[in-house]
């Protein structure tokens, strides 16, 4: 019974996976995908399935070197600070420098400290005249420092703020742009290291089960399939598989690995 015979008999019985496979076999125009328009599909032997898996595979690394160089390589732009936090910095700024500016004059200072002996005085009188005169001078520099800010906040408001926020636009801007690019290239090394360490060797583990199993070629498939097509072209011979068959023949590889790691512990342990 050939492979094609078996998967009609099961897809009779019901069997679910048959039914899709059949399905496959029996309306390839239907499901076939768009990335692959010239070949058409037909029965590819494993030697064939091979080949085109190393053009893959060479095709992934080529991608993950060449996104790892590109990534490598790009020009880091650090997150600039959000505008409100600049724009709050700048106002902070110009309060020190109205407070530094405003502070008492000489004159004020050495009038302040005349003040303070004076309201050590035994005179009540001469006590209340200190403390208010005191309090005035404290006023008049507040008064100062107010006045002072505000102009400066008002300036700043009407001419620093938009060319504030128009720098930091455009820092914000090649900030995403760098973010953007970098986290593309980091996708696609990502999405290459995957093909390369699981989905490329489980279609490579599979079609040893299913060449165990006897099956010697991919029934529809195109020469030139990309990798998701060669899955899942595999996928559907394996998963058709009988349970128990597909059970034994991964027993077997799985003990002659382990055979083969205990021979070549016992070299390795020989030649020291």
């Amino acid at each position: 019974m050939d492979y094609r015979s078996f998967v009609t008999e099961k897809a009779r019985a019901g069997d679910p996976a048959a039914l899709r496979v059949l399905d496959m076999l029996s309306a390839p125009g239907r499901n076939q995908e768009r990335t692959a328009p010239i070949a058409e599909p037909r029965r590819v032997s494993f030697n064939e399935v091979r080949a085109r898996i190393e053009v893959i595979r060479a095709q992934e690394e080529a991608r993950y070197e060449s996104s790892r160089a590109e990534r490598a390589g790009l020009q880091r732009v650090a997150q600039p600070a959000a505008l409100d936090d600049v724009l709050a910095v700048e106002r902070k700024r110009i309060q020190e420098q109205i407070a530094s500016a405003t502070e008492f004059t000489d004159a004020e200072r050495a009038r302040l400290a005349q003040l303070a002996q004076e309201k050590r005085s035994w005179n009540p009188l001469a006590r209340a005249v200190a403390t208010r005169a005191q309090a005035e001078l404290r006023d008049a520099r507040r008064s100062r420092y107010d006045s002072g800010v505000a102009k400066a906040i008002r300036e700043f408001e009407e001419r620093a703020v938009p060319q504030i926020a128009k720098r930091v636009a455009a820092e914000e801007h090649q900030y995403r742009q760098f973010a953007c690019t970098s986290l593309d290239l980091e996708g696609q090394m990502r999405d290459a290291r995957a093909a390369l360490r699981g989905r490329i060797p489980q279609v490579e583990q599979r079609m040893h089960v299913l060449e165990r199993a006897g099956v010697s070629q991919v029934e529809e498939c195109q020469l030139n399939a990309n990798l998701s097509q060669l899955s899942a072209a595999i996928d559907g011979q394996y998963r058709i598989l009988p349970e128990a068959t597909r059970r034994d023949v991964e027993y077997g590889i799985r003990r002659e690995s382990r055979e083969r790691a205990r021979s070549r512990e016992s070299m390795s342990m020989g030649g020291r």
